[in-house]
């Protein structure tokens, strides 16, 4: 069962239910994120729902949070005929990252847990080498089928936070612009199409949380926009396997 589009929605859920959060939290509409493991939290929660319909807990997904990068990379590896060291070795060096992936999923298949996707998530504020890096280590996932022989991962997923500066909402559309430039940029830089022929991508830039000015607003509504106002920015990188 292909899952990129289920999980995909549940990721734009997860960080609306993020900024609920924020406002549970703190009581302020125009609060970032306190804590990117608050949104991570949150969509991995998100994820976790689909498994709802199947009246399972952790069937057919699993998702982990901090899964340590080499015992994912075990779910890409086929039982058989893979069983040589050196071959394995090489796998795991395809990967650069070292330390944990945000979010992995898998889901079951016929003799063990297959790889579904790894979710990198980027709060605000972070810098274009956070993001190439992420990016790159996505690609790097992908790129583990070339090894295998089959593509065992369905799809990567990178989620970013973005502040943009309009004031009124007339100006809205210019900053989802801007961070879709920054992204057309650093998607240019990994250069996927000769990285990884068969992969492509897709880029998401959307408002996620606003409080802005218009037009027609009275002096009361006007007042709740300077002390609320703010206009955040979500941008989801996926890689997946062309049609």
């Amino acid at each position: 069962m292909a899952w990129r589009s289920q999980i995909a929605e549940m990721i734009q859920k997860g960080i609306h239910r993020a900024f609920d959060d924020v406002v549970t939290l703190t009581e302020d509409w125009a609060h970032t994120l306190p804590a990117e493991y608050l949104l991570t939290v949150d969509i991995a929660l998100a994820i976790s729902t689909l498994n709802e319909s199947h009246g399972g807990v952790g069937f057919p997904l699993k998702t982990y949070i901090e899964a340590p990068t080499k015992a994912f990379i075990r779910h890409c590896i086929p039982l058989w005929p893979l069983q040589n060291v050196g071959q394995r070795a090489k796998i795991y060096a395809k990967v650069t990252r070292k330390g944990k992936i945000d979010i992995a999923v898998t889901h079951d298949g016929m003799r063990k847990a297959a790889p579904t996707c790894v979710i990198e998530i980027k709060g605000f504020g972070a810098s274009k080498r956070e993001i190439h890096k992420d990016l790159v280590r996505n690609a790097d996932f992908m790129a583990l089928s070339q090894l295998v022989g089959e593509p065992r991962l369905e799809f990567t997923a990178f989620v970013a936070l973005h502040k943009g500066k309009a004031g009124h909402v007339k100006h809205k559309q210019r900053d989802i612009n801007e961070v879709r430039r920054k992204y057309d940029t650093y998607l240019s830089e990994v250069n996927l199409a000769s990285r990884l022929p068969g992969v492509c991508a897709s880029c998401s830039i959307y408002t996620a949380s606003e409080n802005l000015a218009s037009d027609g607003m009275n002096e009361i509504q006007l007042d709740d926009v300077s002390e609320y106002h703010h206009h955040f920015i979500v941008a989801i990188v996926t890689f997946h396997w062309e049609p």
